[in-house]
């Protein structure tokens, strides 16, 4: 397709309060100092407990240094995660970001049970005990919200800066964007479902839940995670040449159909999207155009190591520079890396959200050589929350080159690649100092209970760090 026949919107005015682009940003992010020498040692101490929320409503006033976004998953009440347990981390967000809606096979949103995970129970049937509550309160006989959506709705009342986003995954999002008939299909569904609140309704043994409206006002925005247009993937995700230019036009048709929203509701509906760190899933994007939809880009700057390389070698998934990073599996990638090319590719610095994962990845039998770094691996371990890996025997070694730490246990030869208060802290400066848009979580469940890494987090966002 040619650029002449090209259909776009014109760009979206700045949200009032946002930061606005520093003079020269790209410039500066361009010429980024070199990093210091390499060397190994033992981690220092983690950052302190968040204070938290006081036990009333917050009025935390806009955040310094950017958005902050928080993943909060779906699935966590199965987990032991609630809603609840994010309230005190609240006041230390801009956003929640609740993953994820269903995008069906037939190319639009839906609230079901037709799948293993339960969505429309879990998201609004579900009677939430008080012992779950966010205020204490538990779910009414005949209450027509209940389940996270609820949770939500009342974690909004506490934190009224909060705004909460729904996240959009779907294997069928390259059948859904084809045509311009699907893609306002599907916009007009998502709109409809989450911002109108329009939920299906359903009679449970206290009476009907759902209905027109009934969750009205939960969700501020949408942001669409579709992984990844023209490429393959995971999990047997259709895709073709065409979803590079399909992904921008659907954005710019729920650009369109927010904006009437807005006018509608009177206040303002975030558009946003997650999108890769690496040039072979980037290359297949129009982030330039992309960003003139949207609020601003989640750059998901993690998972450059990990167990889709069960025999290693092992590597850091999540480094801030390159340092000596081998990346063998995915190419030498680092976070700034990432935020430089989205920049270049001209996504404006202010609209670059810098992915920090708060989970690790680990393999065992590794030989002891370089303290198990970039050594090989009898097999690979699954994916671990920060709070876990973090209780795992073993010395932490920091890679200063990288802005990397990785944990080693020479007893059972096991390795953890994972973000600590430290490296967090130090990514959330570099946005800072660079001018970025902020810094994104996945996920919000994986901090301990003191908070240590969204603490650094605020830390490294607050100027004078």
């Amino acid at each position: 397709m040619t650029a002449a026949s090209r259909t776009a919107l014109p760009p979206r005015p700045r949200q009032p309060g946002a930061a606005p682009l520093l003079a020269g940003a790209l410039a500066v992010l361009l010429a980024v100092a070199p990093p210091a020498p390499a060397s190994t040692s033992a981690s220092a101490a983690p950052a302190g407990a968040p204070t938290g929320a006081s036990a009333g409503v917050s009025t935390a006033p806009e955040r310094p240094g950017g958005e902050r976004v928080g993943y909060f998953p779906s699935w966590g009440p199965g987990d032991g995660f609630h809603v609840r347990d994010i309230d005190r981390a609240a006041a230390r967000l801009t956003v929640v970001d609740y993953a994820f809606g269903q995008v069906s096979d037939k190319g639009v949103c839906v609230e079901s049970d037709d799948n293993p995970r339960k969505d429309a129970w879990r998201d609004y049937r579900r009677p939430v005990p008080a012992s779950e509550s966010v205020d204490g309160a538990a779910d009414r006989p005949g209450q027509r919200l209940k389940g996270n959506f609820n949770q939500l709705r009342k974690l909004k009342e506490r934190h009224p800066h909060l705004r909460v986003v729904i996240s959009l995954k779907s294997a069928h999002f390259s059948d859904a964007a084809l045509t311009a008939k699907s893609r306002a299909e599907l916009v007009s569904s998502c709109v409809d479902l989450f911002i109108g609140g329009d939920l299906p309704e359903t009679q449970d043994r206290g009476g009907p839940v759902g209905g027109p409206g009934a969750a009205a006002g939960v969700f501020d925005g949408i942001d669409l995670d579709w992984e990844y247009p023209a490429h393959p993937g995971s999990g047997g995700h259709r895709h073709r040449p065409a979803d590079t230019r399909n992904f921008t036009l659907l954005m710019a048709e729920f650009r369109r159909r927010l904006d009437g929203a807005e006018r509608r509701a009177g206040r303002e509906l975030l558009l946003t999207a997650a999108v890769p760190p690496d040039w072979p899933k980037r290359s297949r994007i129009e982030a330039g155009e992309l960003a003139r939809h949207a609020d601003f880009l989640n750059v998901m700057a993690y998972d450059f190591a990990g167990p889709w390389s069960p025999k290693g070698p092992t590597d850091h998934h999540a480094n801030l520079r390159l340092g000596r990073t081998r990346n063998v599996t995915s190419g030498r990638l680092s976070a700034e890396q990432a935020a430089r090319a989205y920049v270049a590719q001209g996504v404006p610095a202010r609209k670059v959200v810098l992915g920090v994962p708060f989970y690790g990845y680990g393999w065992k039998d590794v030989p002891p050589h370089g303290h198990g770094l970039h050594q090989p691996a009898g097999a690979a371990l699954d994916s671990r929350p920060y709070r876990f890996v973090a209780r795992q025997p073993g010395r932490v070694f920091r890679d200063r080159a990288a802005g990397a730490v990785w944990k080693y246990d020479a007893g059972s030869r096991t390795f953890w690649t994972f973000d600590d208060a430290s490296t967090v802290r130090a990514k959330a400066a570099f946005v800072r100092e660079h001018g970025l848009g902020g810094v994104m979580v996945w996920s919000l469940d994986g901090d301990d209970a003191r908070g240590t890494l969204l603490s650094a987090l605020d830390a490294g966002l607050r100027k004078g760090s």
